[in-house]
């Protein structure tokens, strides 16, 4: 118990004295653009930008922004009699709010979330006989609603590039590249 106190009481005398600067003061831009897994397999490609809309003067600031999330997978799968193909495309854009706060000098932690417009196609082609003989393709159009929340890391190298870890929902885990001007 002892350990976890003063591990507690060093993390806090250490974050005040860190941060030397937010890494999104206000008005400037933030793009970003990645590469993630979603679970089932599915691939996206997030691009995102953020405008600094407020900032502390030290290491905390409020970003604003557009993110776009498009998605693609495609899975097949064998049966008794023939094959099943799905492939899926689709895209969510997504306004969000993000708070940035800096550890120490070019690393920071983020939050935010957002919701906007999820739109996703599936199409499935069945064939039922060994030949390969194609069934009439099944094709799904899915609009709804979605909530997006994320929590990440990002790395700044020198003042305009950086490297990004992010884990959010409903998608699982993105990496990717920052710039800043």
């Amino acid at each position: 118990m002892k350990k976890i106190v003063l591990f507690c009481i060093s993390i806090l005398c250490f974050l005040p004295c860190s941060g030397q600067e937010s890494l999104l003061p206000q008005g400037k831009v933030m793009a970003s653009a990645g590469y993630g897994v979603i679970f089932l397999g599915m691939e996206t490609f997030p691009v995102s930008v953020d405008v600094g809309v407020w900032d502390n003067g030290k290491r905390a600031s409020l970003g604003a922004g557009l993110s776009i999330i498009p998605v693609y997978g495609s899975h097949v799968a064998g049966y008794q009699d023939g094959w099943i193909t799905s492939k899926t495309t689709g895209s969510c854009i997504t306004p969000q709010a993000t708070f940035h706060f800096t550890l120490i000098k070019k690393w920071e932690i983020f939050a935010g979330a957002g919701a906007g417009l999820y739109y996703l196609k599936q199409t499935k082609l069945t064939t039922d006989t060994p030949d390969g003989t194609l069934v009439k393709p099944e094709v799904t159009h899915d609009y709804s609603f979605q909530v997006h929340a994320y929590a990440g890391t990002r790395v700044q190298f020198g003042n305009h590039f950086g490297l990004y870890i992010q884990a959010d929902y409903p998608f699982v885990a993105h990496i990717g590249l920052s710039w800043r001007f």
